[in-house]
């Protein structure tokens, strides 16, 4: 069977409007998220459902009582696992549950993931702060290098990382939407990047040890939008998109 896979043209930056909301509900979609159909779903209960299982002298990947668990153990890295869907992601929200069990740094979702110099990422971290990064091969600012804060790191009221919390990224277009346990928490607009992949990561500060535990992804999106543009002959490229990567790199944080 042959699989196609949806491209991305990198856009000029025209704008990028972010604000910062805590406190409310969700108005400013057109679809609402939880009509779109479900397209990926992983509770992590069966050990061999293919995410990947191994270690070495940084960073361990296991199923743990039922939850998939990062653990980094050097400093000022971040590794993640993409999830992987057989096709990039235009439209779409994605949830998943979230637990630091020890250490100190960050942890929370890569998004319209090209490759590991081109996507956003979505930052929670045991300092209890989020920031919102866009990573842009070629691009390099002053003080981050080819990180762009969309969103410096702010801090979250009533948040704490050790506990069960929901994280949920809404994409549409350029607009983005981001809630923890179903309060708005921040909006914000780049018109970046359209397509891509999801992943979850976990990286360090300073101090070379944290262990993040991810539980119960679900992926829903406009499969009627994704439809249309899969009638576009150009959002097709040649050469099949991967399934799974996992890597280390520096990042920023405050």
């Amino acid at each position: 069977m042959i699989k196609r896979y949806l491209s991305i043209s990198i856009l000029v930056l025209l704008f990028t409007v972010t604000v910062s909301i805590k406190g409310a509900s969700f108005q400013g979609a057109t679809n609402i998220p939880e009509s779109w159909t479900i397209t990926y779903q992983e509770d992590f209960e069966d050990p061999t459902s293919g995410w990947y299982v191994g270690e070495n002298d940084t960073v361990r990947w296991s199923y743990v009582e039922g939850k998939y668990e990062i653990s980094v153990e050097c400093a000022e890295r971040m590794f993640w696992h993409n999830v992987g869907t057989e096709w990039l992601l235009i439209d779409f929200a994605v949830e998943v549950e979230t637990q630091v069990v020890e250490g100190k740094g960050d942890f929370g979702i890569l998004f319209r993931y090209q490759d590991r110099d081109n996507f956003y990422l979505l930052a929670l971290s045991t300092e209890k702060k989020y920031s919102i990064w866009r990573k842009r091969a070629g691009q390099r600012h002053a003080r981050w290098g080819p990180w762009y804060p969309l969103v410096d790191w702010t801090d979250i009221e009533d948040f704490d990382p050790t506990a069960i919390n929901k994280l949920t990224l809404v994409a549409q277009g350029s607009q983005f939407h981001f809630f923890i346990n179903d309060v708005l928490i921040a909006e914000f607009s780049d018109e970046t990047f359209g397509v891509g992949d999801v992943a979850l990561f976990v990286g360090t500060f300073e101090e070379p040890k944290i262990t993040v535990r991810f539980d119960n992804i679900i992926i829903r999106e406009d499969v009627k939008f994704r439809k249309q543009a899969s009638e576009d002959e150009d959002y097709w490229p040649s050469s099949p998109h991967p399934h799974l990567l996992v890597f280390g790199t520096l990042h920023p944080h405050g």
